[in-house]
Order: structure tokens, then C-alpha cells, then sequence
């Protein structure tokens, strides 16, 4: 049976959740949140990852659904960048952002151009 959770934060109620060691005296809740999220990333919990990273519910938080996006993306490419720690956690963030982009065509933009100026040199 779970312990009853002590902690009001996202971060705080992951650690509290899955054992970790507590915010320490003098580390900062950005160091805290980095750390848990990290530990959690390296044991395959991405979404309480996430969630401790931002410190939000990723029901609630349009930043942690980004992050499961770049995951999710990753895990369809079987992509395996080798990282370790809180670099796969930015990774995750990163591929989401890119996977939210919208694709361009600019082909033919760029063809036209080419025409455009390609014509003007003598």
C-alpha cells in the first residue's frame, strides 16, 4: 500500500510515489524537479518524468503533452540516442517541438526562385 504523500508538489509527490530521495536543504526546486525527472526517465516512468520536470499534471500542461509527443515520435522512428539522465528528458521535449512544427513545401518556392534570379544572371 502507498505511503500518504507529504508534499503538495508534482515533483515532490513522484519522489515521494516512487522512493526517491526528498528535496534536500538548499537545493532548488529547478535542481529538484531535474533530478527526479531524470531518475524517473532512466526507469522508464516518462510520463511521471515529464510530469515532475514541469511540475504539472500532463492532463493539465500542454508542455508535458509536447514532451510525450517527441517520445511517442522517437519510439515510432526506433530512435535510440544513447542518452542517459536529463539530456533524454530535453530530447523528449525537443522532439516534440519539432513533431509539432508544420511541414513546409517549399520546393516550389524555392524552384521559382532559382527560375527568378537563376534568369537574371548574364
Amino acid at each position: 500500500m502507498p505511503k500518504p504523500v507529504k508534499t503538495t508538489n508534482v515533483a515532490g509527490i513522484h519522489a515521494e510515489t516512487f522512493e526517491l530521495q526528498l528535496q534536500k536543504k538548499g537545493e532548488s526546486d529547478e535542481a529538484f524537479r531535474s533530478r527526479v525527472s531524470s531518475t524517473l526517465r532512466d526507469m522508464g516512468h516518462v510520463i511521471e518524468a515529464h510530469e515532475a520536470y514541469q511540475d504539472d499534471w500532463f492532463d493539465q500542461n500542454s508542455d508535458v503533452q509536447t514532451a510525450l509527443l517527441g517520445y511517442t515520435a522517437q519510439a515510432m522512428q526506433n530512435r535510440d540516442y544513447g542518452l542517459t539522465d536529463g539530456e533524454q528528458v530535453g530530447m523528449d521535449i525537443a522532439a516534440g517541438e519539432i513533431a509539432k512544427a508544420p511541414k513546409h513545401d517549399d520546393d516550389g518556392l524555392l524552384i521559382a526562385f532559382a527560375m527568378l534570379f537563376g534568369s537574371a544572371r548574364r
